[in-house]
């Protein structure tokens, strides 16, 4: 791995969590100057390990996915899937390399991250959707004149406009001075385990942390499954 681990991000899309930050250091081995250079741009591609995923030593380690064999359904007898349930479909199955979805074939991500800054080893950044502790196999600086198409197309329901988003949810408020007070206490003891273990404190104000909780909060992405048989997302914290 490039970079040894990482902490305080998000588990959900960076595309409405601006607020998420995150510091991963170079591994050991590796020269710190490979950061050398990188902090003269604005953005970064990230690419790392869906290591969260509950299947994901099952398709590392079974022999037979790396002989698949797809059934009439589109899976292979292994258990990797041809399709996926989208969320913002309520349901609907498309193919998993038109998703993006984690659990994939080869589960590697790829993360579009603001660089904050470099310090010595460690490359601090934000806006990045990969949860806490994945790791990071390459970085690559975010070009502009390749990186970036304007007229490039996605299909309708990968459009949703933000005041048309089908998952999002009305409004995340606090339902108590109790609620903010546990928040509050969470992020204190957070900050103050972070600078014992001498780690970057990513969120030094507690309005900034508190705006992350909202934005982590404000899609339902459960599966359809989930959300016909569950009661409905709580939208007061």
């Amino acid at each position: 791995m490039l970079l040894e681990k990482k902490w305080h991000s998000p588990p959900t899309s960076a595309c409405t969590q601006r607020s998420s930050c995150a510091a991963s250091a170079v591994r050991p081995g590796m020269p710190t100057a490979c950061l050398d250079g990188l902090e003269a741009f604005s953005h970064c591609w990230l690419i790392y390990i869906f290591h969260a995923n509950t299947d994901l030593d099952t398709l590392l380690t079974s022999q037979a996915a790396r002989q698949p064999h797809p059934s009439a359904a589109g899976d292979s007898r292994e258990g990797i899937k041809g399709k996926v349930r989208v969320p913002r479909l309520n349901g609907g199955r498309v193919g998993v390399l038109s998703t993006r979805t984690p659990h994939r074939p080869c589960p590697i991500g790829l993360s579009v991250a603001r660089i904050e800054r470099v310090n010595g080893n460690q490359l601090e950044f934000s806006g990045a959707d990969v949860v806490d502790g994945s790791p990071i196999l390459d970085v690559k600086p975010y070009l502009p004149f390749c990186d970036s198409w304007p007229a490039a197309a996605c299909p309708a329901w990968v459009e949703a406009q933000e005041q048309e988003e089908p998952l999002r949810i009305s409004s995340v408020q606090l339902s108590s001075i109790e609620a903010g007070a546990q928040l509050h206490t969470a992020w204190a003891a957070s900050n103050h385990r972070l600078q014992q273990l001498k780690q970057p404190v990513l969120y030094p104000a507690y309005d900034s942390f508190l705006t992350l909780v909202r934005e982590v909060l404000s899609l339902d992405i459960r599966s359809a499954h989930q959300r016909l048989h569950e009661l409905p997302p709580p939208q007061l914290l």
